[in-house]
């Protein structure tokens, strides 16, 4: 009696259902900003050389970090001198795909040392991000280069 009820209360009792559930889940894609990193103007022939290196290592940099696409310095719409003076000519940057765009100057101080100013732009909202100078001898130009990496990131 006590086997036919046992088997009696198995029969009654809610059945667990058997789903097989299937996620596909694909990794999401996050594509590189384009930016433009144009060549510094130097005021002092003592600091062109470095003028036009300092963003070679900062786009390497931003490059590494897979989450900026630094443009070819070929597509540039606007050299350097006229940056320096006018600004940035944001339609036309806006016309090559770029999101941000980096500018810099290297000055001479009175007592040989370089200053070094940066400046990052948004592209779309035609503003500065940021804007820092550095005091630096021409023999660290390098670190310079990844400090200014280093705030841009």
């Amino acid at each position: 009696m006590k086997k036919i009820l046992f088997a009696l209360l198995l029969l009654l009792l809610p059945q667990t259902a058997n789903a097989e559930i299937t996620l596909d889940l694909k990794r999401g894609v996050v594509e590189p900003m384009p930016i433009a990193i144009s060549t510094f103007h130097a005021t002092s022939p003592q600091h062109r050389d470095f003028a036009t290196q300092i963003p070679g290592v900062i786009s390497a940099n931003l490059e590494s970090s897979g989450l900026f696409k630094p443009l070819n310095p070929r597509a540039f719409v606007q050299d350097v001198n006229s940056m320096q003076i006018a600004g940035p000519r944001f339609g036309e940057w806006r016309a090559i795909g770029t999101q941000a765009l980096v500018s810099g100057s290297v000055t001479t101080t009175a007592d040989g040392r370089a200053r070094v100013e940066f400046r990052l732009w948004d592209v779309f909202s035609e503003k500065q991000l940021i804007g820092m100078a550095y005091m630096t001898t021409p023999e660290n130009w390098r670190r310079i280069a990844h400090i200014i990496s280093d705030e841009i990131y």
